[in-house]
């Protein structure tokens, strides 16, 4: 474990420990969370056999619990008593004059105060989302509230129909955005009792602004948007929020369906937050949401250089390793045999065939490569798996060739066999570790 200062709680030990603290005092008995508490450290992280990592548990322990109002006696007095005796100065004398000094002071300063009274006894809550909220698949219309916040562009590039004035953005206060629940998630577990967890939720947002809640909407006609980080073509299809009912009820949410969402689809996809309790001058919730709207989404056949989209393939043949388990730092070589394949399959479709293009916002989002009636390559960025661009680019390459097509994909490859599925594509061949899938304008017509 680390150590960055003298100070009682400036260390990795005392730090990682202290919602453990919290836990364990929420949850239980004073006593009974102190004997938790103890056999946890003494499984855990070290016993007094220890004396560096055993003092960083011990004094934080001491510090958090006077400074809510809970120190025993016999707690104030075992810390009290390894100050006297200079349990663990060792190291300390080892590290220098300087150093001894600051840290003999820290500590003479905390004996003191555990000596002292100890303040009125406080409220003991972890601060997490203990709970998880709605259900994945939940439709939910979001109330925004934007009277009297500055409208946030910060450095993002937003379509000109949501480029507001301050006025404008007031405009908006009142009407709606819709979201969809793909999960909530526990971003950490207690060790202490498991059972707590810190919840977040992850959603998807869809294109438009609403007057009031669209109750009855047809899903297929929703487009979700994608949040981007500044100029760099780096786009997210998610965003993450805290799991509290508090702030969806100050916003006056409304639930209006549930759409089958199946939250797998969404593993890959980078983190992007959107924190409804922050309003600020240089932040807010309701500018993040409507400046990631309006982007545009062109398919079409691509001419001229393949520099972006090569590199599109290349990350997304990458990651689709690494979710396999192949990871660079062991297969280096395998990884980039198939990063050249791919790389080398784009180009001869570029050359002797044809190569399609899918951009959000003017960033490639996707690419398709149709070589001798034969899909060669077929790679999407990462960051919008699941959100529904293979399917508008695979649709709208069908709709500009009248030959039949094949493609083989993996076996293991379930998202991708449904989603040549559902466009018309019927499996010819099966292998171990393959299919061969087929469209046939006359037999499997749009």
């Amino acid at each position: 474990m680390g150590t960055w200062s003298a100070s009682i709680t400036g260390n990795d030990t005392a730090q990682d420990l202290m919602q453990e603290y919290t836990v364990a005092f929420f949850k239980y008995p004073l006593d009974q969370a102190l004997e938790k508490l103890d056999a946890y450290v003494r499984t855990n992280i070290c016993d007094e056999s220890d004396p560096e990592e055993w003092v960083n548990y011990y004094y934080s322990l001491a510090d958090f619990m006077w400074k809510k109002g809970i120190l025993p006696d016999h707690v104030r007095e075992k810390a009290v008593h390894m100050i006297d005796s200079r349990f663990a100065m060792e190291l300390w004398e080892e590290a220098g004059k300087s150093e001894l000094r600051q840290r003999e002071k820290a500590l003479s300063q905390f004996r003191e105060k555990l000596l002292s009274p100890q303040p009125p006894k406080k409220k003991i809550k972890p601060k997490v989302h203990m709970n998880p909220i709605f259900h994945p698949g939940d439709l939910i219309a979001l109330r925004l509230r934007t009277a009297g916040k500055p409208y946030i562009k910060k450095n993002k590039r937003v379509a000109p129909e949501f480029d507001f004035s301050d006025s404008e953005f007031h405009a908006l206060d009142g009407k709606y955005v819709l979201i969809q629940l793909i999960e909530c998630y526990a971003s950490w577990s207690s060790a202490l009792a498991p059972e707590i967890k810190d919840w977040w939720a992850e959603f998807r947002l869809f294109d438009g602004v609403y007057e009031k809640p669209p109750l009855g909407i047809d899903g297929s006609s929703l487009r979700p948007v994608l949040f981007g980080d500044g100029y760099e073509s780096r786009f997210c299809g998610t965003f993450q929020c805290e799991s509290s009912m508090y702030w969806f009820k100050k916003r006056g949410y409304e639930l209006i369906g549930n759409a089958a969402i199946n939250p797998e689809q969404f593993q890959f996809t980078p983190q992007y937050f959107v924190f409804f309790g922050i309003d600020k001058p240089w932040e807010n919730a309701d500018s993040e949401l409507l400046s990631a709207m309006g982007k545009q989404i062109a398919v079409r056949q691509n001419e001229g250089d393949l520099g972006s989209l090569d590199a599109l393939c290349r990350r997304a043949v990458g990651q689709q390793l690494n979710n396999a388990g192949i990871r660079g730092l062991n297969n280096w070589d395998k990884l980039l045999e198939a990063k050249n394949k791919a790389s080398e399959a784009l180009r001869l479709a570029s050359e002797q065939g044809r190569v399609y293009r899918i951009d959000h916002d003017g960033a490639p989002m996707g690419v398709l490569g149709v070589l001798q009636n034969r899909i060669s390559v077929f790679c999407m960025a990462p960051t919008v798996w699941g959100l529904g661009y293979d399917e508008a680019l695979l649709r709208y390459v069908l709709s500009q060739t009248k030959a039949a097509l094949t493609i083989e994909i993996s076996a293991e490859d379930h998202a991708h066999l449904e989603l040549l599925e559902r466009c018309g594509f019927r499996e010819t061949k099966r292998t171990e570790s393959t299919v061969e899938m087929r469209h046939d304008p006359e037999h499997f017509p749009e």
